[in-house]
């Protein structure tokens, strides 16, 4: 590694003219260079210039190993047989390892590695801040650290070090990977010669982001058709603080989670656009006014972040939803804030809302930069219903991130929101905005999209009887919200409401209510090994006016000293019946509708195919593992990912339309009982039968599906064990249509209140099961292990086709 001296650095960041040549690499083996922050290089052709002072110690053991190819399971744990720890992955085909004691000669040799070398002190540092230390005016600084393992331990060891050096540790969490420190500019030095440290950049003090928005985003429209207000909805607003005493937020009465102090200003306004009941002024009726409120200080709460996070996720809280209009000092940059956001929202599996900020330009909130966070931008809807009127006009901060990715993820109302104030306890301002007030506003409707969940409405499973126990994954209610959100009419990347000025569009509940039986949702149920893809095969109708196809995969946390900060690469293609193939956010950038060709996207964790007028048939959609660099999908032993994914504008699912009871008297609930997973159940007293072998309850449900040449069918049945007796047992029976029989598919013993029974049959043998006119038929029956000797009942919540074409 060629040094200098840190006077003389800034001429060397950026100046890749400046490397030594190292070897060359023949046409047959194409550059892979690490794509570092400090300095992008392919270490077999060229080493970057390092100044000495940023250099490792002779004893220092954290490496970069670089791979010919793309990573394999198989090759990271003969990594770690031979005793590295493997901690991040770095693009391109690389990772930060801690070298065993014998240090780099105990993977000399070993196959598939291209390179090793050391993780210089360097590499650590924002170049931002190695920029002020070489111009001699960075002085003593409060710093975020990251650390390479999460919890206490080594944040302890690293907290000794820094001590030893002079340096000030302040309170740090006992969860996540990061640490706060005050450092002189040779403890910083010092500081990113600690093999335990990876990241080092500028901490900064928290920064805030300053009766339409129900109507426009479709929220009057639920509660008028459905009755949702947020019953059952637990979120938590973080603000500085809030009014507590004021009308719209005393029933229920606030939770509050942690201390709280401070100016209300800010927080009264953005928790009453969530939860106000507008009890003072109809007009400044929140997004959820029947929910529960939650809130923190995040004075109090920003140092401990991921414990309070994680708390969020028990007692007494049981929150499914988090919104933030504020957060730290603007960049542009993927910093230790944002990856500590990545790790948390990958570590709870929680939702997260936050501003993207009020710049006009890229400079955004670290938070909103996160892959896995929502970021909400802001148009200008100068208080009218209409959106022809809408614009961004340089106010709400922008995308895209430093690495490409498309953000801000959705968009929300910039001016003019009226809702409670601080002034006193009935007091409201017509004048509240910015991403402060547009991203309480989509965190609300998230919040109406969880309860439909729970509620079934989109035929899906809801398990367990709460919100919180029946919430989707993070990634498939982003990916709803996202794929059902309304789009704003753009040509061009010069656009006033251009991709990365709006996002995906604003979060609208009457569009997402309208598809709610013409969807089909993957909530994170198939794992891809590198290489593997899972793909369907749906139907869209004549006439059908829009097909929207979105995959969004939760991804680790970035690797902060790379500029790629995507970790997995999962690849979404769509295939029209034609044979026309869409790779995901192909055209997108530049227009509202996607275009045929071009090629996989390597950038985005959020994928998008949007057809318009497509053509009826049948379309195959794919989800590949193109890149698995770190295990993502923690509940299975190999190295795999899963993902979202939700299609509108298709048919697939078909709902029970008729009921026969054959054996049994019906207590409560009928055939309508039976289409949603909502705990609506359709009881069915047992009967004693005529003799030992025949069942107690036995009842014919039947539906019909549209989708015609049947290639798939699968079957899902939600029941409850009775509460009586523990000796039932359920069998599922499909009718065959061909052989004029049934056909039993399943037998169980229903445990608990959310048993489900999931059959899928594929191949010629499906068409059996569907009628020529599109009937299916399923049959249940409950056994008392031959004769009822005591009073019972069968509870079933739900039966529901999916049908897919052949």
């Amino acid at each position: 590694m060629v040094t200098t001296t840190l006077a003389s650095a800034l001429f060397f960041i950026g100046a890749i003219g400046q490397f030594g040549q190292v070897g060359a690499v023949g046409p047959q083996q194409p550059e892979k260079p690490l794509l570092l922050r400090y300095q992008q290089f392919d270490p077999l052709v060229s080493r970057p210039v390092v100044p000495s002072e940023l250099t490792s110690e002779p004893q220092g053991r954290l490496a970069i190993v670089q791979l010919w190819d793309t990573p394999r399971e198989e090759i990271l744990q003969e990594l770690q047989a031979r005793g590295a720890k493997v901690y991040r992955y770095l693009a391109e085909h690389a990772y930060v390892v801690m070298l065993p004691p014998s240090g780099e000669r105990s993977l000399s040799g070993m196959a598939g590695v291209r390179w090793v070398g050391k993780y210089e002190p360097a590499f650590k540092i924002d170049p931002q801040v190695i920029e002020l230390l070489s111009r001699g005016v960075l002085g003593t600084q409060r710093y975020n650290i990251q650390v390479l393992e999460k919890g206490a331990l080594m944040k302890q060891q690293v907290a000794l070090r820094l001590m030893a050096l002079g340096g000030l540790v302040h309170e740090y969490d006992r969860g996540g990977s990061l640490m706060v420190a005050t450092l002189s500019p040779s403890q910083l030095l010092g500081a990113a010669k600690i093999d335990e440290v990876f990241w080092i950049d500028l901490w900064s003090a928290p920064e805030i982001d300053m009766d339409i928005a129900r109507e426009i985003g479709g929220a009057n429209f639920i509660e008028s058709i459905e009755g949702f207000t947020g019953q059952g909805v637990r979120g938590e607003v973080m603000d500085g603080n809030v009014r507590d005493t004021h009308v719209d937020l005393r029933t229920p009465p606030l939770l509050f989670h942690g201390s709280r102090s401070g100016d209300s200003s800010h927080g009264t306004p953005t928790t009453g656009i969530v939860f106000g009941r507008g009890t003072g002024n109809r007009q400044g009726r929140g997004m959820l006014p029947d929910g529960q409120g939650i809130f923190a200080d995040y004075d109090f709460a920003r140092s401990i972040r991921y414990t309070h996070t994680m708390e969020l996720l028990e007692a007494p809280y049981f929150a499914v939803l988090q919104s933030n209009s504020w957060g730290d000092a603007r960049t542009r940059s993927y910093t230790n804030i944002s990856f500590q956001m990545d790790e948390i929202i990958f570590d709870a599996d929680f939702l997260i809302c936050q501003s993207q900020s009020n710049a006009g330009n890229q400079d955004s909130r670290p938070q909103a930069w996160a892959k896995n966070i929502v970021s909400v931008g802001g148009v200008y809807h100068r208080n009218t219903l209409t959106k022809s009127d809408d614009a961004w006009s340089g106010g709400a901060s922008i995308g895209p991130a430093a690495d490409g990715r498309i953000k801000p993820d959705l968009t929300h109302f910039y001016d003019n929101i009226f809702t409670t104030s601080s002034s006193s306890d009935t007091s409201y301002t017509s004048g509240f905005g910015g991403t402060s007030g547009a991203t309480p506003i989509t965190a609300g409707h998230f919040g109406i999209m969880f309860q439909m969940w729970h509620e079934g409405v989109f035929g899906n499973y809801a398990p367990g009887h709460s919100v919180f126990e029946a919430r989707p994954h993070f990634s498939t209610a982003k990916a709803i919200m996202i794929n059902t959100a309304d789009q704003y009419p753009f040509s061009g990347t010069n656009h006033d409401l251009t991709r990365v000025h709006q996002g995906w569009g604003m979060a609208d509940l009457r569009i997402l209510h309208g598809l709610r039986d013409n969807m089909f949702i993957v909530n994170e149920g198939i794992a891809l090994r590198v290489s593997e893809s899972a793909s369907w095969k749906l139907h869209v109708a004549d006439g059908q006016p829009m097909l929207r196809v979105t995959m969004v995969y939760a991804d680790p946390p970035g690797t902060t000293s790379s500029t790629q900060h995507r970790i997995n690469d999962l690849d979404l293609r769509v295939v029209s019946p034609s044979g026309t193939v869409y790779w995901g956010n192909n055209g997108l950038l530049e227009g509202n509708f996607s275009t045929p060709g071009g090629s996989p996207n390597t950038k985005d964790t959020v994928e998008n195919v949007f057809i318009q007028n497509p053509s009826s048939g049948t379309w195959t959609v794919e989800v590949i593992a193109r890149e698995v660099n770190q295990d993502q999908h923690t509940e299975t032993q190999q190295m795999d990912a899963d993902f979202a994914l939700v299609v509108s504008g298709i048919l697939a699912d078909s709902k029970p339309t008729s009921l026969n009871v054959i054996q049994g008297l019906v207590l409560g609930g009928d055939v309508n009982s039976l289409e949603r997973s909502d705990d609506g159940y359709l009881r069915i007293e047992a009967l004693r039968p005529a003799s030992v072998a025949e069942p107690s309850v036995d009842f014919v449900v039947s539906g019909f599906t549209q989708v015609p040449s049947v290639g798939a069918l699968s079957l899902r049945v939600e029941s409850a064990a009775p509460t009586e007796t523990s000796r039932v047992e359920q069998s599922v029976e499909l009718y065959d249509f061909q052989a004029n029989a049934w056909v039993e598919v399943d037998r169980r013993t229903p445990s608990g209140d959310d048993d489900v029974a999931v059959v899928q049959v594929q191949g010629s043998g499906a068409a059996r099961f569907v009628s020529a006119g599109g009937e299916v038929r399923c049959r249940i029956k409950w056994f008392d292990r031959g004769v009822t000797v005591a009073s019972w009942s069968a509870r079933v919540d739900q039966v529901r086709w999916t049908v897919h074409p052949n």
